[in-house]
């Protein structure tokens, strides 16, 4: 869609966004870690409550030129299009602003195709608040939009930030409770 230059153009100005839920305890798919080792059966993993009880939601955006904020969204509450668009839009907002000053204009909204994301209320706020327009698939959007699917940590860098998020909290010393983590 975008080639040479104008991609080049574009990706200074894109802000890749996502949610994520972060658990106190979590266990590592041991189908996953590899470990080099004389004693592979020493290899300590974190034990893990299932359906932990305890986490922390979060919500935040990467750019080229930083992070926005990292926002905390309360506790086992669904996201609906009205926390999106009466909390969360106005924060990424209010946090791309201070990254990009006088060029907020330019900046292209990266976010996937998760309900209160793709609801007409949204892409009404995003269309009226974010000039850039935004990487998703809307049809009604005054932008010109891409296909870009929920869940696709290939796609969207901020995939390996939360991950890289979540490994730094399980080092020692590690959070024994809601307040810690």
């Amino acid at each position: 869609v975008h080639r040479g230059k104008q991609w080049e153009e574009l990706q200074k100005f894109i802000c890749f966004t996502d949610e994520s839920v972060i658990p106190l305890h979590v266990e590592p798919n041991k189908q996953n870690v590899r470990v080099r080792s004389a004693n592979p059966d020493a290899a300590k993993f974190i034990k893990s409550v299932k359906h932990d009880p305890v986490t922390v939601q979060v919500y935040g955006g990467i750019t080229s030129r930083g992070f926005t904020n990292l926002h905390f969204f309360p506790k086992q509450k669904r996201i609906t299009k009205e926390d999106y668009v009466n909390e969360m839009l106005p924060n990424y907002a209010a946090d791309l602003k201070d990254l990009y000053g006088d060029e907020f204009g330019k900046v292209v909204f990266q976010e996937d195709g998760a309900k209160p994301h793709s609801a007409k209320v949204s892409s009404a706020w995003v269309n009226t608040h974010l000039e850039g327009g935004v990487l998703l698939q809307k049809k009604n959007s005054n932008y010109p939009t891409f296909f870009w699917p929920g869940n696709s940590p290939d796609l969207n860098v901020i995939e390996q930030i939360w991950t890289e998020l979540k490994n730094s909290i399980y080092e020692s010393p590690q959070p024994k409770n809601e307040e810690q983590l």
